[in-house]
């Protein structure tokens, strides 16, 4: 069997009619087929015919005219009423000498039996043409009403690779109903596989006509991957954005297309679903896999977003009810409150949360910030990360939007290095909130509500949980909120004892946290009663009030926590301003401090809020006495706010016994109108403090730190009384009562120096260290004197240790000399002035007898120790707790006066300096020297990016401590770059800081010509081309040289210049011309300039040539007159001497002849 079908002429081939009837004639018949296949030919039509690429008009009515007269089995009615699902489409058929089924079909088919058309022969067609057009040829009586949306949409389809053909006709129908444009609905679609692509933004096209012209020109390929999660990622990472047209105010679509294949979208979905207004629609085609497609639309059971279609083919059937979904407005409601709020998020970050728990909880976070309005005048948001500790992943006044709040907290990374992550503590994560994340540099409002909201996976460690969260609800306008994932009914009480009943949510999984979310949101953002009383009280005179609050071990962590809180609340409801109550505190454990000044805060708001900033201290006893001779002596001053027409009441807070308070009390009430109250917080010594606030009616009593508000409206009612006059009984004017404050600002003292003077311990050659609480330095600041007894002369080295783990090391000392025996005071010179830190100690050594004295102890004394020998220097550690022997029953008295610390500075804004572009890596550039680096204090240099040279700082190390500035590597040309600059702070051990800018230029150096300049000689015949003398030339910076001869003085030709070298270090020779002509008689001496240039700067080597003085010989040539008369008188003799041969060869050679 064969079935043939063809596409033979489109829509936009011709445009008249006589060609366009050419082309039908010309049409070749195919060889007749046994049987024909109405189905697929209305489907070729419907998918493959009509589109805008061949000539079909975006508004035009698409008529589809069937003319059979073959009988098909594959009937084409199921169809053709999925074409006639869009109006735009309308079906007739024309039947040939049809039979009976076949006529039922085409009726079928045209869905109405007036479009059905009959003919009795294939010839007839052409005489019945104009009864048959005049029937096809009518306009439909047709309107189409455009969906009207009262939102905008940004939309994208997110659509498989996969059966196309389908794919794309159902969305280029959806685009007959939808109107796209750039303030309505926007389109765009991402096509996925094993990965995700792009194929059009949201602002790509801004009618729908070109939304479906795209979407029809997509290339039919199928895949074999089907991974969703990749498409949504894409979508949201690449097309919602606002580069691409995503709109802030429009709710996004993420609508899925995609077939009968696992794929597990779900967290992927999951996450989209949760910031703002994204939704996720899915079109699922199978009845596979139909749980997870449809957990990506809804975690919680509302699977209304999910549309099961059962083949792709049915995919257009579904076409309207899928239409109205994803064009319907979908909005989060946002909630506004009427108040401001504070909020922080408190994010559990122990290894008990996998990475999926860890994550569906920041896409819960995300999804309520979603709901909120986010902004500087209503809610601001900030997370913070716990285990065991906890820290801040970012502050309130990170982000002032939304958007950046979930931008935020989408970046929170699992597994924090701040804390222990093996176990949970919310009483930790508590209190750090309170202490240091609600501050005013984190961006806490004082007129805001602080909302803690944590979340939490299991029970807290510990067993404080349930008490920090009392003591955090205990302050006014704050609240706490737990949301508990998977926690059992017996873990229940634990935390609805932390918090009230109706602030304790559950949630059964963190994969379903979202599901709570419209009961989250209306809880965590429903006003307080009112942060501010709506009366004050307000008293006819006027008060000037100190809070004494302890801050000991004992009143540490919750306990802090209630009696701040206490004390704020009381703040809150008092009329405070310059003119009535005025409030300050002081803290105190060992030593008492002044923390907040009377005139420092001048309204019930602020000095309530500053009260609860304030930080817990770890003393070990709490010295009520000392500090009530602090508050008389150094806090109700004028520098500090104190009226003198105002009342001075001391209001104070002890948990502990302490002698001596009662003392101090009615010393300071001698004074009237200042007037003692006493708040006693179980201290087990009633009748003290009850001596102490002089009476009854001032003395308070709560049973503990939790229950400190069962007294809170006693205690207005009593500070808040304008004080009367009484009697006074004076004393006889013992020292009882007298003033034993130090005479310095601050100081380290326990007995007077002067009453210890006779007492010699014998101790030779001994250090001591006084380890005594009321030896150790309370504060950063810097020694200013010493005050001791002695009993004869020498040297003694006062000593600041500083622990060091288990041992103490040797800071610094200061060496006095005394004279004989008696109490001195010793000013340090200021450049001597000993730099402390809270926690040192104090101690002393002689070399020789030990020269301070000392007494009996006839009390509580100072407990010391002493180690020998005293060979300890400065920087080294000593183990005094092993190596120092105690000291019994004896006491030293050692008075140290302290002042501020000197706070940094530099002399000027800019540190300047001008270095050479070619220095190699560790050289010296200069040195950073502020003001204010004290004696023995090590100061701290952090260097920070210039933000106008931001790539300098990698060019130049700065020493830690040593503030000495060197080249990190080697520096760029200066020709490319010749300055730098950037940004360094000191730091002093007080944590004073000062910033200053470092700028370095660098500059090219010049070549180097090594070998010049010099002196050389050379002789008048010195020959043509002889090298007269070699030199090196270097360039610093790098830079490639040439050398020339610049000039000779006197000028001649004699010289010249030979290099054949190249890079920046080269040989240069000067040599004689080919022909020098050098004359000593007519110059004796040239000055030979050489020229190096590196492009950028010159250099010049000067060579002086020196000519020798010749030395020759010259023959003498007598004259002619000499040589004829040296011949006339040689000619005699020569004549003599000849004779004289003759007569000797003829005497000894001739023989003599004999006669016969």
């Amino acid at each position: 069997m064969t079935i043939l079908w063809s596409l033979n002429i489109d829509l936009n081939d011709y445009y008249s009619a006589s060609t366009l009837d050419s082309s039908i004639t010309s049409i070749p018949i195919s060889n007749a087929a046994s049987t024909v296949n109405l189905a697929e030919a209305l489907r070729v039509g419907f998918y493959d015919f009509f589109t805008l690429s061949k000539g079909n008009r975006f508004t035009a009515f698409r008529y589809f005219v069937v003319i059979a007269k073959t009988y098909s089995s594959q009937t084409g009615a199921a169809v053709a009423d999925q074409i006639r699902l869009n109006l735009k489409n309308q079906l007739f058929t024309i039947g040939i000498s049809p039979t009976a089924s076949l006529i039922a079909d085409l009726k079928a088919i045209a869905g109405d039996d007036s479009r059905y058309l009959q003919v009795s022969s294939a010839e007839e067609l052409y005489p019945q043409f104009n009864t048959l057009f005049n029937n096809i040829a009518v306009c439909p009586d047709l309107s189409f009403e455009l969906m009207t949306l009262d939102c905008e949409l940004d939309i994208v389809f997110i659509v498989e690779r996969y059966n196309l053909r389908y794919t794309k006709r159902f969305l280029a129908e959806l685009m007959d109903n939808i109107t796209v444009s750039s303030n309505g609905i926007r389109v765009g679609m991402v096509l996925f596989d094993s990965g995700a692509s792009t194929v059009f933004n949201l602002n790509t096209y801004t009618f729908s006509e070109s939304v479906r012209r795209a979407i029809e020109s997509i290339s039919e390929t199928n895949q074999t991957d089907h991974l969703v999660d990749k498409g949504l990622i894409e979508a949201r990472d690449n097309v919602f954005t606002a580069a691409r047209g995503d709109r802030t105010d429009a709710s996004n679509y993420y609508v899925i297309i995609v077939g009968p294949f696992e794929s597990y979208p779900e967290a992927v979905a999951k996450d989209i679903r949760s910031s703002g207004s994204n939704y996720v629609f899915s079109i699922h085609i199978g009845n596979q896999y139909q749980t997870e497609y449809q957990k990506a639309v809804d975690t919680c059971g509302d699977y209304t977003k999910y549309t099961n279609v059962d083949s792709y083919e049915n995919l257009i059937n579904f076409k309207n009810d899928i239409l109205q979904k994803i064009i319907s407005c979908e909005s989060v409601n946002i909630t506004i409150p009427d108040c401001p709020l504070d909020i922080v998020f408190i994010m559990e970050d122990t290894d008990e949360l996998s990475a999926t728990e860890f994550n569906d909880m920041k896409s819960f976070f995300v999804s309520l910030v979603s709901r909120m309005i986010i902004g500087d005048t209503a809610i601001k948001v900030g997370v913070v990360t716990y285990a065991d500790g906890a820290t801040t992943a970012f502050p309130l006044n990170q982000y002032s939007t939304a958007n950046g709040v979930i931008m935020g907290i989408t970046n929170i990374n699992q597994g924090s290095n701040a804390y222990n992550r093996s176990s949970r503590y919310v009483d930790k994560a508590l209190q750090y909130i309170q202490m240091e994340f609600f501050t005013t540099g984190n961006g806490d409002r004082s007129n805001a509500a602080n909302y803690y909201i944590l979340l939490t996976g299991g029970p807290s460690a510990g067993n404080k949980a349930a008490a920090f969260g009392s003591a955090i609800r205990s302050i006014a306008s704050s609240n706490l909120f737990i949301v508990g994932v998977n926690i059992s009914s017996s873990d229940d009480p634990e935390f609805l004892d932390t918090v009230d009943d109706d602030k304790y949510l559950k949630a059964v999984n963190f994969s379903v946290l979202q599901c709570i979310n419209d009961v989250v949101v209306p809880n965590i953002t429903q006003c307080p009663d009112s942060v501010t009383p709506a009366s004050l009280v307000s008293p006819s005179c006027q008060l000037d009030i100190v809070f004494i609050m302890e801050r000991t071990e004992t009143s540490s962590h919750e306990n802090y926590v209630f009696l701040k809180s206490f004390f704020s609340n009381i703040a809150l409801q008092l009329d405070v301003s310059s003119s009535t109550i005025r409030i300050g505190v002081v803290t105190y454990d060992t030593d008492a401090y002044t923390t907040i000044a009377l005139d420092t805060y001048m309204t019930p708001t602020e000095i309530s809020y500053q009260i609860l900033k304030l930080q817990e201290g770890t003393g070990k006893r709490n010295m009520i006495d000392t500090a009530l001779v602090h508050t008389k002596n150094n806090f109700f001053t004028a520098a500090n706010g104190d009226r003198a027409s105002a009342a001075n009441y001391y209001v104070f807070a002890i948990d502990g016994v302490r002698s001596g308070a009662s003392i101090q009390a009615e010393y300071i009430m001698k004074g009237w109108p200042n007037t003692v109250f006493a708040i006693d917080i179980n201290s087990g010594y009633e009748k003290e403090y009850r001596r102490t606030a002089g009476d009854n009616s001032r003395y308070f009593y709560a049973s503990s730190y939790a229950n400190l508000s069962a007294i809170e409206s006693d205690v207005i009612a009593a500070i808040t009384k304008c004080p009367v006059p009484q009697p006074v009984t004076t004393t006889d004017g013992s020292l009882m009562f007298a003033d034993v404050s130090a005479p310095c600002l601050n100081s380290l003292i326990y007995l007077y120096p002067e009453d210890l003077t006779e007492g010699k311990d014998g101790g030779q050659n001994t250090m001591y260290l006084m380890t005594d609480f009321v030896y150790t330095i309370t504060s950063c600041s810097r020694i200013t004197s010493w005050e001791f007894s002695h009993w004869k002369s020498g040297y003694i080295d006062f000593m600041v240790w500083r622990p060091s783990g288990s041992n103490y090391k040797l800071v610094a000392y200061n060496t006095i000399y005394v004279s004989g025996k008696n109490t001195t005071t010793y000013t340090v010179v200021e450049y001597e002035r000993i730099a402390v830190l809270q926690g040192d100690l104090i101690g002393w050594r002689s070399k020789g007898d030990n020269l301070v004295t000392s007494g009996p102890c006839l009390g509580p004394c100072a407990e010391g120790y002493k180690a020998s020998p005293n060979n300890v220097q400065i920087g080294e550690e000593f183990d005094w707790t092993n190596s120092g022997t105690s000291i019994n029953g004896t006491a030293y008295a050692i008075k140290a006066c302290l002042e501020d610390n000197t706070a940094m500075a530099f002399s000027s804004p800019t540190i300047s300096a001008k270095i050479p572009d070619h220095l190699p890596a560790g050289s010296f550039v200069t040195l950073l020297e502020p003001d204010g680096a004290d004696y023995a204090e090590v100061v701290n240099y952090t260097v920070l990016q210039h933000p106008s040279y931001p790539n300098s700082m990698e060019y130049f190390n700065v020493g830690e401590t040593s503030g000495q500035i060197t080249v990190a590597k080697r520096l760029l040309k200066a020709k490319v770059k010749s300055d730098y600059a950037f940004l360094v702070r000191a730091k002093d051990s007080c944590n004073t800081t000062a910033t200053a800018t470092v700028s370095i230029q660098t500059q090219n150096m010049p070549p180097e010509v090594l070998g010049m300049p010099n002196i050389i000689s050379i002789t008048e015949e010195t020959e043509g081309d002889t090298v007269l003398y070699t030199t090196i030339v270097e360039d610093p910076s790098g830079d490639s040289v040439c050398c020339s001869l610049e000039s000779t003085l006197p000028k001649t030709n004699n010289f010249v210049v030979f290099g054949n070298d190249t890079g920046i270090r080269v040989n240069y020779s000067i040599m004689a011309s080919d022909a020098p002509a050098f004359s000593y008689r007519q110059y004796n001496s040239y000055i030979v300039k050489l020229c190096c240039d590196d492009d950028e700067d010159k250099s010049t080597g000067v060579l002086i040539v020196n000519i020798k003085k010749p030395n020759k010989t010259t023959t003498y040539e007598p004259p002619g007159w000499f040589m004829i008369s040296i011949a006339i008188s040689c000619t005699p003799i020569f004549l003599m001497a000849l004779m004289a041969c003759v007569v000797l060869i003829q005497t000894m050679f001739v023989p003599e002849q004999r006669a016969d």
